[in-house]
């Protein structure tokens, strides 16, 4: 596979079609092993904002009959989102949170009030209906995809993107908690791992060649 990321992000940022994915930033997943992601995590959702790029959440409610998508907003004065303190104790204490009541549900990156967040009860994105139609309404869209856990919904989430769209998805496999960029690549990319051909392509990198090509991109 031809990695040609950049320029998949190049047209899709000119025609207002890229997009950062982020799955499962809650603090309910932050502990040792996903604390590298976390990090990597909000560097891109603040490479995604400086450039005017959608970030794109996926979450876990706390309730099964959340909206399946809404703005970060909307969701928060409907009471999705509620801190779970008795879990997570030693996470509050790992950030240096004195207050809990200024915690939220998710950790490090949180969405702003207008972004929007789409809501699951399975491992992938797409399980969710309006996700999955707003994934298929996109012209050849990338998407930027970080989030926990590799093996589980990130990596199903990927999966589902790549096979129901004509898309480009990048990996920055150091914001989620692979093991190693030979991990992913394998994951995504080995043919002996595929069912069926996939309709979309998947470019594996890292966080901060992503960064700092966003920090250079003008279309002019």
């Amino acid at each position: 596979m031809s990695n040609s990321w950049q320029s998949a992000l190049k047209q899709s940022f000119a025609a207002n079609s890229a997009f950062g994915v982020l799955i499962d930033f809650q603090h309910q997943y932050y502990d040792h092993t996903t604390l590298g992601a976390f990090y990597n995590g909000q560097k891109l959702t603040e490479a995604f904002r400086d450039k005017g790029i959608s970030p794109l959440w996926v979450c876990w409610p706390d309730y099964a009959r959340a909206p399946l998508k809404g703005s970060y907003a909307e969701m928060k004065e409907n009471g999705v989102f509620k801190p779970k303190f008795h879990q997570k104790i030693e996470f509050l204490q790992k950030i240096g949170v004195t207050d809990p009541r200024s915690v939220d549900d998710f950790a490090i990156a949180i969405p702003e009030a207008h972004e929007i967040v789409f809501t699951k009860q399975h491992m992938s994105a797409l399980t969710n209906s309006e996700a999955r139609a707003f994934i298929k309404a996109q012209s050849e869209a990338t998407y930027i995809a970080a989030g926990v856990l590799a093996n589980q919904c990130y990596a199903s989430s990927v999966k589902d993107i790549l096979d129901a769209a004509d898309c480009d998805v990048i990996v920055p496999f150091d914001a989620s908690n692979f093991e190693s960029i030979e991990v992913a690549k394998e994951l995504f990319a080995e043919p002996s791992k595929m069912i069926f051909p996939r309709k979309g392509r998947c470019h594996v990198t890292t966080t901060q060649e992503v960064v700092n090509y966003l920090s250079d991109l003008t279309v002019g």
